[in-house]
């Protein structure tokens, strides 16, 4: 990978690092303790708690042009994206990979060509809460958007922020993702009206819009090939980018038949967890309390407790 200062990325002008069109495609296993695309899809899709403690499988499912902390997980290169964003199977399972997280956060794509997203009646109000106190889920949703963006989903990035800057100024639900909205996610979009109509929403509802002298580009590298408006390149409707002022919901939980299996599924995740934990803890050798050595510490700081809980560090991003 070529490096600009501390940011790993690859050349422009490569055309064989394909890490990321051979994960989408089943062809790859993410890593670390991650797996092919579709088995992450069909297996962990529900479990939150999982979904929370794992931190390597964000760079898999979203890849961006700049590394994140899972050093395993290659960045995004200019090649591949292009090849994705015309890729039909690709784009599906791009959708699939948004709606694990759609689900995650308590939401549901109610519309596959706009890209609307609503609440989930069953489980948002559960999800918000999470959401509100678990921090390091702002920096996966910066990279989530920048993603959508790249792979030509403007417009569902619009919809998502569009949803977002109301549950958290109209609707005060979110309030502690304020901050992050403002001053990183709505500043991935790429074109000047989009960002002026979503500056406008935020004016509305907050009352002022105010970046702390950021430069209107979120934590962007600077100007790259990644930070361009894309046009969906699949479908035949180009889509609206229409604001819209009052909250969607969903009908039902696109996925009540199979939640009893999801919250099982996560269930038996804590219960491995916990044991894990325990079995690490009795294997670690007595210390005595008055000289616990650094790396002993590390130790313990690093290891999620079960449960999972906030990490807000950033090695999801």
């Amino acid at each position: 990978f070529k490096k600009m200062g501390q940011v790993q990325t690859i050349p422009d002008d490569d055309t064989t690092s394909l890490c990321n069109i051979e994960f989408y495609t089943n062809k790859l296993k993410s890593t670390p303790n991650g797996g092919y695309h579709k088995f992450i899809i069909n297996n962990w899709i529900g479990n939150w708690e999982l979904l929370e403690d794992h931190h390597g499988y964000v760079q898999w499912l979203f890849p961006i042009r700049e590394g994140g902390m899972n050093s395993s997980a290659q960045p995004l290169s200019k090649h591949e994206a292009s090849i994705m964003r015309k890729d039909k199977t690709i784009r599906h399972a791009i959708i699939d990979s948004y709606k694990l997280m759609l689900d995650f956060y308590g939401l549901v794509l109610l519309d596959e060509v706009e890209g609307t997203v609503g609440r989930n009646p069953a489980t948002f109000e559960g999800r918000y809460k999470h959401l509100n106190r678990s921090f390091h889920n702002y920096l996966r949703i910066t990279r989530i958007c920048k993603w959508l963006g790249i792979m030509g989903l403007e417009h569902y990035k619009f919809a998502f922020l569009n949803h977002f800057v109301l549950e958290i100024f109209k609707y005060k639900v979110l309030s502690n993702c304020g901050d992050s909205c403002v001053r990183y996610w709505a500043p991935t979009l790429r074109l000047e009206k989009h960002r002026q109509a979503m500056d406008a929403l935020i004016k509305k509802h907050r009352g002022y819009l105010n970046r702390r002298g950021r430069d209107g580009t979120g934590d962007e590298d600077g100007e790259n090939w990644s930070t361009v408006y894309f046009p969906d390149e699949i479908q035949s409707n180009q889509p609206q980018f229409q604001i819209y002022n009052k909250i969607k919901k969903a009908e039902n939980d696109p996925f009540e038949k199979d939640r009893a299996t999801f919250i099982q599924r996560m269930k038996d995740y804590e219960n491995q967890s916990r044991m894990r934990f325990r079995r690490m803890m009795h294997s670690r050798p007595t210390v005595d309390s008055d000289s616990e050595s650094e790396s002993d510490s590390d130790t313990m700081v690093d290891t999620p407790m079960p449960g999972g809980g906030g990490n807000r560090d950033s090695s999801s991003f």
